[in-house]
This record gives C-alpha cells, sequence and structure tokens, in this order.
C-alpha cells in the first residue's frame, strides 16, 4: 500500500466528500478510494483512456459530477500551473 496527497483541494470539494462519507457510513479515505476506483473503472470500460486523455483528466471525472465543479476546478488548475511557475517542476502539458 502507499499513499496518495493531493494539494490545494478546493474546501467545497472537500466537503462534499465528507458528506458522501458520512451518507455512506465509509471514511473519508474509504470513500475518495471508492470513487477513484469507480471512476477509473468506468473510463476504463469505456475505452475514453488513451493517449490523448490525461491521468488528471480521468480522476477528475471520477470526481466531476459527484463533487467538483467545472470552476473549482479552473481554479484548482490555476493555483497549481501558478505555483509550478515559481518552482523547478515543469508544468503539465496542455492541450
Amino acid at each position: 500500500m502507499t499513499d496518495l496527497l493531493i494539494r490545494n483541494l478546493p474546501q467545497s470539494l472537500r466537503a462534499d466528500l465528507v458528506r458522501r462519507a458520512k451518507k455512506t457510513g465509509q471514511s473519508l479515505s474509504e470513500e475518495a478510494k471508492n470513487l477513484l476506483r469507480k471512476g477509473l473503472s468506468a473510463e476504463a470500460s469505456a475505452g475514453d483512456i488513451g493517449a490523448d486523455r490525461s491521468t488528471l483528466d480521468a480522476i477528475r471525472s471520477a470526481f466531476g459530477s459527484d463533487l467538483m465543479r467545472d470552476h473549482e476546478h479552473a481554479d484548482m488548475m490555476g493555483a497549481i500551473n501558478a505555483a509550478r511557475k515559481g518552482s523547478d517542476r515543469p508544468l503539465p502539458h496542455s492541450k
């Protein structure tokens, strides 16, 4: 097993995830893992993951309809890209 750290998670996304975890009776971590599995499985079975699609797109689709709104995703990506511009880390490839 390994850990995954998600930086700059919008408060509203976390609150939605907490509500969903309480509703399903799962811990926050278990609910996040279940949603990731569900989204990635759905994408893989639909054949949508490929060279033209990033892992971020697949993860976003796992959470998108239930948790993250378009403007929240745009805000998050803007913050990530702004933070990376000030570091030695390369920027992700844009479409």
